[in-house]
């Protein structure tokens, strides 16, 4: 009795599913392949990308005159700064005001505000966003004189004495102050201002024909590779105060936009400094980047 041998149809059957299972792992491998594929063409991209990225943020760092060993530098005899530690602090600063509150607090008594990289002197590890800033208010112990003791009238004399810290005083982002001198802490375009308040009052014993008086405002630069002051503003009155007043009033302001190198020096010299007042909101000196 003739009929289809069972062992030739079961041997047809497993080839049969073999073969699908062959087409089957061809078919991942192949998928596999243009997977890996596609990863490495993308990580390529990203690399290419972010090299690119460091590049233009070494050109900024250059270009804003951070000092050797700083952000994408490394520090001497420590390897290479991580460079992701770096932008990843700077990007949370631009796009959160993230700022070391308490520190700020502690050195300046404000917070830092966003501006260009500045890195702090002994933070090795700690670049900020901030804009260097004085604004120093009139003090106290800028004793007034008799007029006509101590200095002639068309004498200058520079204010030694201005208050940094209290009030309606800042001093913030590096920015130093001494003996009446501003101290600029990096390269830049600087807003420097100054207001002096002069008030005349009468001495009933004084006679009224020395009623004019010359009253002179100006504002100095001292760089560290000159030597000589130089003279950046200047405000000049001869002013006639009226015989029937018991008093006179006059404010000269001064303000304009300079270059200024890390280092540079800035004061304030007045003439008649017995007539000036020095109350914070009336006489005032500052600096600030923009």
């Amino acid at each position: 009795m003739g009929g289809v041998d069972p062992y030739t149809n079961l041997k047809h059957a497993d080839l049969t599913e073999l073969k699908t299972k062959l087409s089957l792992l061809s078919a991942a491998v192949v998928l596999l392949v243009v997977v890996v594929v596609g990863l490495l063409v993308a990580l390529v991209c990203v690399t290419v990308f972010l090299t690119e990225k460091v590049q233009d943020v070494q050109e900024v760092t250059e270009e804003l005159g951070l000092p050797e060993g700083s952000v994408f530098k490394g520090e001497p005899g420590k390897g290479k700064t991580s460079i992701a530690a770096y932008v990843t602090g700077i990007i949370k600063q631009v796009l959160g005001n993230h700022t070391n509150d308490d520190k700020d607090k502690e050195d300046t008594g404000e917070f830092l505000l966003q501006g260009p990289f500045y890195r702090k002197d002994g933070e090795e590890e700690q670049t900020f966003l901030a804009k260097p800033m004085a604004h120093l208010t009139g003090s106290t112990l800028n004793r007034p004189q008799p007029l006509g003791h101590g200095h002639s009238n068309h004498s200058t004399l520079r204010v030694r004495h201005w208050e940094s810290n209290q009030g309606l005083a800042t001093l913030a982002n590096g920015m130093k102050y001494r003996d009446g001198y501003i101290k600029v802490p990096q390269d830049g375009l600087y807003y420097v201002y100054s207001q002096l308040y002069f008030r005349y009052m009468r001495d009933s014993k004084e006679s009224r024909s020395t009623d004019n008086h010359q009253l002179l405002h100006y504002t100095y630069k001292k760089s560290a590779t000159y030597r000589d002051k130089q003279e950046v503003m200047k405000s000049a009155r001869t002013k006639c105060w009226s015989k029937r007043s018991q008093y006179g009033l006059l404010s000269s302001y001064q303000g304009g936009v300079f270059r200024l190198r890390a280092g540079d020096r800035l004061f304030v010299q007045v003439s008649n400094v017995a007539m000036v007042s020095f109350e914070e909101a009336a006489s005032y000196f500052g600096a600030f980047m923009i």
